[in-house]
């Protein structure tokens, strides 16, 4: 007889919990409050074949381990916002045929099991020859507020509220903006400042005994946010506020790391539903669809539709200067223009959905031995500091891989800029 830890017995709960909350959240709330307008938040198959979903998300737990350490606590995350939404949500809204959706089950298993199992292979720690900094803190407050005032002299200082339930004539406008300016620094400097420096200035201000030093890094890091807020009216740079600060809350809990996050998942949903049925919806409606049940549904339609249409092979990308692009858009938009009815749309989904557009299985399977290297570049580089500094600074980049590609969270979310962050920070004391 296989005996099962405690421990084991918690995260199956849990990751069961969450899995229902996900089939929940769809059938329930959203797909009343939105389907009719936007066909793509509708139930497609109400069959047995969501049975065994649910039966492959409970097996995939016993792949999970519970150890401590960075990596193992990375792939984990990305377990609960990647795989687990992924799992649930494709058989439910997509028109595959039975066969093609086990098969994508399987695909997805596949890409768990390389991550899973990868990041346990003995290797070698990555030695980036670096200079080192004598003051790292101070050259990452700089390097911040460079990319503000850059910000500031080439579009001007923001001068409007952003109204939070009405953002979309904003973003509009800030699309508009970069294409007037056609400065890639300026492009750049939205998303690192968003993905990695205000959270690390965030994060390094949590873990700061200095009460004045405290008040600065963090005050500094949210003005950030904010400023890339009242230019594009993303959401997200709000939002990721609350997730680096509840990160940050977690990593003092003296409960497995792993267990704490799913527990704060499954209580995070709840009292959102909660909040829903009693008149408050926005929580419900807007930030958990957007962070954790639009990553899985729109995996689901990018495999339904490259299954059947020609893969990209990245000549929307590196490749486009000798492979040619065979559609009108790229991906994210011709999945908006699919299943949402707009090619304004840009329906990001995650780096396994972006991995099988550019290549099919290869593709994922690919792209998960990257993302392994990837990680072991960024534990080597993360072994001297806390779970308290690392995972709240960088949940925000992790959480990119759930609606973009590996390659776009390389470059253009900081993933690269962060592990030369941290490898500066890893010699010293915070």
């Amino acid at each position: 007889m296989i005996a099962v830890s405690k421990q084991r017995v918690w995260l199956i709960f849990f990751t069961a919990t969450y899995a229902l909350l996900l089939y929940f959240q769809l059938g329930v709330i959203i797909a009343p409050e939105v389907g009719e307008a936007y066909p793509a938040y509708t139930i497609k198959d109400n069959s047995w074949i969501n049975v065994l979903s649910f039966v492959t998300v409970i097996g995939s737990t016993f792949l999970v381990r519970l150890q401590e350490r960075i990596d193992n606590i990375i792939v984990n995350i990305l377990y609960t916002i990647v795989f687990i939404p992924s799992l649930v949500y494709i058989p439910l809204v997509t028109s595959l045929p039975l066969t093609e959706k086990i098969f994508a089950l399987l695909v997805l298993i596949l890409s768990m099991i390389i991550l899973m199992y990868g990041i346990r292979l003995k290797s070698t720690p990555v030695n980036l020859k670096l200079i080192q900094l004598r003051f790292p803190k101070l050259f990452i407050a700089l390097l911040f507020f460079f990319f503000i005032a850059y910000l500031i002299i080439r579009l001007g200082p923001p001068t409007q509220l952003v109204n939070p339930f009405d953002v979309y004539g904003k973003r509009a406008e800030f699309k508009e903006s970069l294409k007037e300016v056609n400065d890639l620094i300026v492009s750049y400097s939205f998303t690192w400042i968003s993905y990695a420096l205000a959270p690390i200035l965030i994060t390094i201000g949590l873990n700061k005994e200095k009460q004045l030093a405290k008040v600065l890094f963090i005050s500094s890091g949210f003005i950030g946010l904010l400023i890339v807020y009242l230019y594009s009216g993303l959401k997200s740079s709000l939002f990721s506020t609350f997730f680096i600060l509840a990160i940050y809350y977690l990593t003092k809990r003296k409960l497995n790391f792993t267990l704490a996050w799913l527990q704060f998942v499954v209580i995070f949903f709840s009292a959102a539903n909660i909040l829903y049925f009693v008149g408050a919806k926005y929580i419900a409606l807007h930030v958990v669809r957007r962070f954790f049940v639009i990553p899985g549904m729109n995996f689901s339609f990018f495999y339904e539709y490259f299954s059947q249409s020609p893969k990209v092979k990245l000549s929307h990308s590196i490749f486009s200067s000798f492979v040619d692009y065979p559609y009108h858009a790229d991906p994210p938009h011709l999945i908006g223009e699919k299943y949402y009815g707009s090619i304004e749309t840009s329906a990001n989904a995650n780096y396994l959905a972006d991995a099988f557009s550019n290549f099919g299985i290869i593709g994922c399977v690919l792209y998960s031995f990257l993302l392994v290297i990837v990680i072991k570049v960024l534990q080597s580089s993360t072994n001297n500091l806390s779970h308290s500094l690392v995972l709240p600074s960088i949940f925000i980049i992790i959480y990119s891989l759930a609606n973009s590609g590996l390659l776009t969270a390389l470059l253009t979310y900081g993933l690269i800029l962060y592990i030369l962050i941290v490898r500066q920070l890893n010699k010293t004391s915070i």
